[in-house]
């Protein structure tokens, strides 16, 4: 057709239809008959299922999925204060899908499925909230969470009458103790390290977390309007 590679179709139209150079190329005389059983109407436009708006990539992978309902805990994985590599945990930790050793267990592993911290059954809601290592932990936080497993899992970690930087914050505490309690079990599973007490434990997740409140925009934007945010730093 005697055009760029880089041309646009707008380039070989005018003002009242096509405007092709002459070609005796055999497909491209097909192509031109083919072009001229069309009339041009305007600017193009993208069309995807019929959807009516514009069309962007959100709709059309929207269309290639299915989309499922957010699990309740969703707001205590990821909010203002997250901290990804502790939301990602604890979105592991909330699905059963870290490899504890009940679940080695139930895989085939011969391991012994005895906590390494107690002389109980090691699962995802003893590691994470009975077992008494952690319990030391948990108590520690400047906000009150609740005292059911349960209730962590149907999203309700504390008091929903709190305001939202104080639930944020608890979400943070309880992935961030998560997080360093899950690689304090990987540690003494799998080094021969000396093993960390809780109080120990406890102080390297308040500094993680002080280094995390101390760098976060919003929570010094907030902490100027309400100085009992303060107590959040310990």
């Amino acid at each position: 057709m005697e055009s760029d590679t880089l041309d646009r179709v707008g380039y070989m139209q005018n003002e009242v239809g096509w405007n092709l150079c002459p070609t005796n190329h055999v497909l491209a005389m097909d192509l031109r008959s083919l072009c001229e059983s069309i009339t041009p109407r305007g600017r193009d436009r993208i069309t995807w299922n019929n959807h009516s708006g514009p069309v962007t990539l959100s709709i059309i992978w929207d269309s290639m999925r299915p989309r499922s309902v957010a699990p309740s805990w969703i707001n205590l994985v990821w909010h203002k204060l997250a901290v990804p590599k502790f939301s990602i945990n604890l979105w592991l930790i909330l699905r059963h899908r870290l490899l504890t050793r009940d679940r080695m267990a139930r895989f085939g592993f011969n391991v012994n499925p005895i906590c390494l911290f107690c002389n109980n059954m090691e699962t995802h809601e003893h590691l994470f909230f009975n077992c008494f290592y952690i319990s030391q932990i948990l108590k520690e936080c400047p906000v009150i969470i609740t005292s059911s497993w349960q209730e962590i899992l149907n999203g309700n970690l504390v008091n929903p009458s709190l305001d939202k930087m104080r639930r944020d914050f608890a979400s943070l505490f309880v992935a961030t103790t998560f997080y360093f309690v899950w690689a304090e079990r990987n540690a003494r599973c799998h080094e021969n390290g000396p093993p960390k007490l809780a109080s120990q434990l406890l102080r390297d997740i308040k500094l993680r977390i002080r280094e995390k409140l101390s760098s976060s925009i919003l929570f010094q934007q907030r902490i100027k309007k309400d100085m009992g945010l303060q107590l959040l730093l310990f």
